[in-house]
């Protein structure tokens, strides 16, 4: 990939390794018909929700819109964010190739979108609408996520974590 079409943290990590780096970042909990969905991570190879890290100039609607296009094939309707996710170690990852974060997650719930779901793209293996009741594993923030919706949908207040 030439320098032009690296991401933000592609440029960033070139710079300075697999270091920390603190990193603002959003998911979506995209539920129809009690149904939730998830996409097959091309890192992990594990399900988790749709999300990412916003590029510069873009906001965390903008990011969380692109994220969900680039890595679904849907187009997000309404949002409504209700958690904000920081607490260590809920929010730190190190990825396969060693890249260590440390995230601060806004975290938002869409009941309406539009296009076709694409099955595979380069961030995900497959996407997939599962039972709310009966979920694939997912990795350790995605389960947190779906904690937080859960005292979301029980106070149906803004949980800050």
């Amino acid at each position: 990939m030439d320098q032009k079409n690296k991401s933000y943290i592609e440029e960033l990590r070139a710079q300075i390794g697999s270091r920390l780096v603190l990193m603002p970042g959003s998911r979506v909990l995209i539920v129809k018909n009690n149904r939730l969905l998830l996409h097959l991570r091309s890192d992990f190879k594990i399900w988790g929700l749709p999300g990412g890290t916003p590029e510069p100039g873009e906001s965390i609607e903008e990011c969380i819109r692109r994220e969900t296009l680039e890595e679904t094939g849907l187009t997000l309707g309404e949002l409504e964010a209700i958690a904000y996710s920081s607490k260590v170690p809920n929010e730190n990852l190190t990825y396969p190739n060693g890249d260590e974060v440390q995230g601060f997650t806004l975290l938002f719930l869409c009941k309406s979108f539009s296009g076709e779901i694409i099955k595979s793209s380069k961030e995900s293996l497959d996407v997939q609408f599962f039972p709310i009741n009966a979920l694939p594993e997912m990795g350790r923030m995605d389960q947190r996520s779906l904690e937080l919706f859960k005292r979301y949908e029980e106070s149906k207040r803004f949980i800050c974590d």
